[in-house]
């Protein structure tokens, strides 16, 4: 190799790689034909290479050096100043994802130039990615041992692409691709069922329920992007439906799904669900049925043969197609448009029970120039059973005169059509004529099985309305009838139409009154408006100065009848409110004047029927009603009262009473008497009251009183007036309790007078949260220190320990306490407890149970320094110093022979007892047994102790005396006390 030459190269590759970030580190050796050395990446990655002379030629070849294996690179980018030398930019071609792609193997890397470096002539390298996460469809798909070719020769780039992952559930599928139309990955999936497919990619489908389970037995895919942001195309062939395709792309930042399939030639309406299937007399074509997460108009979508294709996607499921105007009547709709198809689209949210079927034209017709132009063509059509109904405008022009516009409609079955044409506003001045005005129009006419013609107008001329109606059917009336608008007696009527006499309790007027007589026995309805059979009067009768709108049925032999809703909900000052069932309306009326069946009582010949809601407590009844009176009675549960309340009603005034009851229970208090606080009073018992509520002249009043049980007595609340309205009787309970609270002195003032029922009350837990109880007797009460121990030891039944501390806080002394607590039956010890318990010093105690339990004798065997009482014989043992209590000391009753158990030992434990014989004497506290065969008496007859002082046993004699060596006699024998 020519050194000048490789010199050159070498610094003409330096010059074209470090502008692109990259450092060339290369040896040149004059005894070989190649330059080895390694190319320094931007992130300080190293490539090894080795750079030739290309034989016969004046090309260089710089190539990746096989014998150091895989070079591992940080990310794609740091290859981009190399493709750069081709003029081809990476980032420009592969996803950014891709290009950040971490820890890429690079091989095969191959340059070929010429040494001028002024570009490359061929590029090529091979890298490889562990696991590519691609984020896409609202999760990662991860692409494994994903493998890129990348080329670049004769001015054209070209590239493959592999690798495996799961699209569907974990089973692992081919991925692969190419450079030819962009970075595309692609492969194939196996059957799979299509929600689940459109699911795990994007936004979750909504399916009507009864959506036949459609399962895919191919699929094939393909990953694109769009600007760096990839997108899912699946396309996939049924026997069934047809070709589908599914598209996961992000709208908005979020993932969404779109399925399309163009369904096959011949499908019915059926194949979907048997619902549809009177729909299979439609003929379609080109149906297409979609799904769609969100509604995406204008969708752009690529078919799988590659064409482009776009559609107006609405949100959910539906069916789109064009529809045929020929059979199940359609010829009319062909004719009366001139068109040959329609556009149908057939939506289905929940289930296939409420399709909505409908074709809307969007766009004017003219049905004669000039003259009729039909605007907002829509046909809906119903499937059970199969109805379709034609609805448009029409703007109809006459002589130059645009009438009023028309609403059209038809109803379309097979072997009959029904058209009808009705104003949407009024006609001023018809004809040029000032005055005259039609405010509706309306004209009907059907086509089988007989024709059919129907004509209405309500016409305005002057002040005077005139409505009239006329039906012939062929060329014979079947109808008349005419009204005319103002205000009479419904009872004058009657009997100058009839001659027939009402009932004096009914004072109704009828105004804007119709009369119709209709031979028809079906009746005849032109438009919405319907005429029952027979002679009828239609108007608006004044009930309890409201309005009621009603068709009253005439009779001449029977009566009449009548039935309708007034014109609005009754509200008397809010007090009470008189609707429908379900408090949205106005109440009905029924007026029935004819006479009943043989056997059938007679109904109320005027009857209100509705929700009657009184302050919240709601019922639905019928009243009669006279005149304008009527009464009523509510039996109803509201909140945790129970009512029963009699009502009446003369317009425009109301009145109620009756009586409630409910479970009372509330707490009242803290009660203060006289600066002492009583405590607070717990009513748990049922209270039974009795109210009157009244609207007149427009002043609410309401009363309220009642009576409830406590301590076996009845006690009655004060009448409670309101001038203010009650928001509700379900807040009565709540102004009974507050009238309980604020009167509790005078209500419990029996039992807050009297000490023995204030006690009995505490004892029951009928009262609560007394601070000093002890205090109250004393002070409020001037109750004795002897009766404060008597009432909370006994009445209360809290105990000596209660006692001695209720006493010792009204300031009582140890001594006074415990002579009262032996007065009521105390032993010394359980006085000594309770003193002890209530906190007296010991000093305290022991002069208190000396003195008041004087009577008890005992012997000492004073060890450390303590104080005795009572000054009788009696035995302490050695403790600490102590107060004793009577009854620890003991003494031996009479000199009698007695008998300790044989063969047991025992201890005399500290507390005190009394041996049946003997004197007085004291057993040191150690285990002994007496053994002892015969009676025996110890001696001396003085006091003394048994030595020795551990377990022992007195040998059996008929007498013996035990020698005092430890321990000591106290003499004299006779009661005295040891000093400490």
């Amino acid at each position: 190799m020519d050194e000048q030459t490789a010199f050159r190269t070498i610094e003409a590759l330096k010059n074209q790689l470090q502008p692109q970030g990259f450092t060339v580190n290369l040896a040149f050796e004059t005894t070989s034909d190649s330059i080895q050395g390694s190319i320094i990446t931007e992130s300080g990655g190293s490539i090894p290479i080795q750079l030739n002379k290309l034989v016969d030629t004046a090309e260089w070849e710089l190539k990746q050096l096989e014998q150091t294996g895989i070079v591992t690179i940080p990310n794609l980018s740091d290859l981009n100043g190399l493709v750069l030398l081709s003029r081809v930019n990476l980032v420009e071609i592969l996803p950014d994802r891709l290009i950040n792609a971490r820890n890429v193997k690079l091989t095969n890397l191959i340059i070929k130039f010429m040494h001028e470096m002024e570009n490359a002539l061929y590029i090529a390298f091979h890298v490889t990615i562990d696991t590519w996460e691609l984020p896409i469809g609202g999760r990662n798909l991860e692409i494994d041992d994903f493998t890129i070719q990348l080329a670049w020769e004769n001015e054209r780039l070209s590239g493959s692409f592999q690798g495996r992952t799961k699209i569907v559930g974990n089973e692992e599928t081919p991925v692969q691709g190419d450079l030819q139309n962009g970075f595309i990955l692609a492969g194939n999936l196996g059957a799979v069922e299509l929600t689940s497919l459109a699911s795990s990619w994007g936004a979750s489908l909504k399916l009507p329920s009864g959506f036949p389970r459609l399962v895919l037995p191919q699929v094939q895919y393909r990953i694109e992007f769009s600007e760096h942001t990839p997108f899912v195309l699946l396309y996939a062939q049924t026997d069934d439906f047809g070709q589908l395709t599914i598209v996961v792309r992000k709208i908005n930042d979020n993932w969404e799904s779109f399925v399309i399939i163009e369904l096959l030639d011949g499908w019915k309406f059926s194949n979907l669900s048997s619902l549809l299937q009177p729909l299979d007399i439609l003929q379609i074509k080109e149906p297409t049925l979609t799904l769609a997460s969100v509604p995406k108009p204008d969708f752009n979508y690529t078919k799988s043969d590659g064409t482009e294709k776009s559609l107006n996607m609405r949100k959910d499921f539906n069916l789109s197609a064009e529809l045929i105007l020929q059979g199940a009547g359609l010829e009319f709709v062909e004719k009366l448009i001139g068109r040959k198809e329609l556009p149908l689209l057939l939506h289905a949210a929940e289930s296939f029970t409420e399709a909505e079927v409908s074709v809307d034209l969007k766009q004017k017709i003219v049905l004669l120039p000039d003259v009729i132009i039909f605007d907002q063509f829509a046909i809906d059509i119903d499937p059970q059973p199969l109805v379709m109904e034609l609805i448009c405008e029409a703007t109809i022009t006459i002589f130059g005169t645009a009438l009023p516009q028309f609403r059209t409609s038809a109803t379309i079955e097979e072997g009959r059509t029904e058209l009808s044409l009705e104003t949407i506003e009024p006609w001023e001045n018809v004809f040029g004529i000032r005055g005259f005005k039609i405010n509706k129009a309306i004209f009907e006419m059907e086509t089988a099985p007989s024709p059919k013609y129907g004509i209405y107008g309500d016409v305005a001329i002057s002040d005077k309305t005139i409505r009239m109606a006329a039906q012939l059917i062929g060329n014979a009336p079947s109808m008349i009838a005419g009204s005319l608008q103002g205000e009479l007696s419904l009872k004058e009527t009657i009997r100058d139409l009839v001659g027939l006499q009402l009932p004096d309790i009914l004072d109704l007027s009828i105004k804007d009154f119709n009369i119709y007589a209709v031979a028809d026995p079906q009746g005849v309805t032109i438009g919405d408006i319907h005429f029952d059979p027979g002679f009828a009067l239609q108007g608006t009768l004044g009930i309890l100065g409201l309005d009621l709108f009603v068709k009253v049925i005439v009779d001449p032999h029977n009566g009449i009848y009548a039935h309708g809703s007034l014109s609005q909900i009754i509200s008397l000052g809010d007090v009470l409110k008189i609707s429908n069932a379900t408090g949205d309306g106005p109440p009905s009326a029924t007026l029935d004047t004819r006479t009943p069946s043989p056997g059938t009582p007679a109904p109320p010949i005027l009857q209100l029927s509705g929700m009657f809601d009184l302050l919240g407590l709601k019922e639905s009844i019928e009243v009669s009603i006279e005149k304008s009176e009527f009464e009523f009675r509510l039996k109803k549960e509201l909140g945790i009262s129970e009512f029963e309340l009699h009502c009446k009603v003369k317009q425009p005034n109301f009145s109620a009473e009756g009586d409630f009851q409910f479970d009372l229970n509330v707490s009242t208090g803290p009660i203060t008497v006289a600066g002492y606080n009583l405590g607070r009073i717990k009513i748990n018992t049922g209270f039974k009251g009795s109210t009157s509520v009244s609207f007149q002249d427009g002043q609410f009043r309401m009363s309220i009183d009642g009576k409830f049980h406590f301590q076996g007595n009845e006690l009655s609340l004060p009448k409670l007036q309101l001038t203010a309205q009650l928001e509700s009787l379900e807040k009565l309970p709540e102004l009974i309790k507050q009238q309980i609270s604020d009167n509790a002195g005078e209500l419990f003032k029996d039992m807050l007078a009297d000490p023995n029922k204030w006690l009995q009350g505490i004892k029951d837990e009928l009262i609560e949260g007394v601070e000093n109880v002890s205090k109250v007797l004393k002070d409020k009460f001037s109750r004795s220190a002897e009766q404060i121990g008597t009432d909370i030891r006994n009445t209360l039944g809290l105990g000596s320990a209660a006692a001695a501390q209720g006493l010792k806080d009204i300031n009582e002394g140890a001594e006074n306490i415990a002579r009262v607590l032996k007065a009521l039956g105390d032993p010394s010890g359980e006085v000594r407890a309770a003193l002890v318990n209530a906190g007296f010093p010991s000093e305290d105690i022991s002069h208190a149970m000396q003195v008041v339990f004087s009577e008890i004798a005992h012997i000492d065997f004073p060890s450390q320094g303590h104080i005795d009482t009572p000054l009788t014989p009696h035995i302490d043992m050695p403790l600490t110093p102590h107060v004793d209590i009577a009854e620890q000391g003991h003494c031996d009753i009479e000199a009698q022979i007695h008998v300790d158990v044989p063969g047991q030992g025992h201890i005399d434990a500290w507390t005190g007892h009394i041996d049946s014989g003997g004197f007085i004497h004291g057993d040191f506290g150690g285990i002994h047994g007496d053994t002892s065969v015969t009676p025996h008496l110890d001696t001396p007859l003085i006091p003394h102790c048994d030595t020795p002082l551990t377990p022992h046993g007195d040998i059996a004699s008929i007498g013996h005396g035990d020698v005092s060596e430890v321990g000591h006699a106290d003499s004299p024998a006779t009661p005295h006390g040891d000093a400490p």
